[in-house]
């Protein structure tokens, strides 16, 4: 019988606390980066490292706490019919 990746991750891992899951995650992150991980059983330390990993993204404007634009961005979504266009 094979297992794929798929399965085994709905099986085993999907199960597991989300906190045994970013440690399990920046352990695979730092054995494919070869990043050394002598503390593997500090979970503050293995999140640290997975989301270093993560990255940011710039979108070329400030964001934050703004509900002006976060109010005028939902009305436009909550007002668009999402029909095509022709």
């Amino acid at each position: 019988m094979s297992t794929n990746a798929h399965d085994l991750y709905a099986s085993t891992v999907r199960r597991l606390p989300e906190k045994e899951r970013l440690q399990l995650a920046a352990l695979i992150l730092a054995e494919l980066t070869q990043t050394p991980n002598t503390n593997s059983g500090e979970t503050a330390e293995s999140t640290m490292q997975f989301e270093s990993l993560i990255g940011t993204v710039s979108l070329g404007h400030p964001t934050g706490a703004d509900n002006e634009q976060i109010d005028a961005d939902l009305a436009r979504v909550y007002a668009a019919t999402h029909e095509a266009k022709n």
